[in-house]
């Protein structure tokens, strides 16, 4: 998913095949150039789902992060000013 504005870092996340949601922080570059941005680190492990999760994106305003799984067949939004608490799970989509 697309950068999410962090202080001096953007978070990015992303999906995997072995269930997890991993969200990184990426320090910005302070090249004026663009340069090198730094290396990422893990921030979080998001574990909700059962399956591979296949989709991840940020609402607009960067507080939400939904995750999307056909293999468990729900959609999970994580909220990161909670430090990171399932804000909702949708199932019905699936059904």
């Amino acid at each position: 998913a697309e950068p999410n504005e962090h202080g001096p870092a953007f978070l990015l996340c992303s999906a995997s095949i072995d269930n997890h949601v991993i969200v990184w922080r990426v320090p910005r570059t302070t090249s004026a150039g663009g340069g090198d941005a730094g290396h990422a680190t893990m921030l979080r492990r998001l574990t909700a789902h059962r399956g591979t999760v296949k989709g991840v994106a940020w609402d607009p305003t960067g507080r939400l992060l939904a995750s999307q799984s056909p293999d468990d067949r729900k959609v999970v939004v994580f909220n990161a000013d909670a430090d990171w608490a399932v804000e909702a799970e949708v199932t019905k989509a699936f059904e």
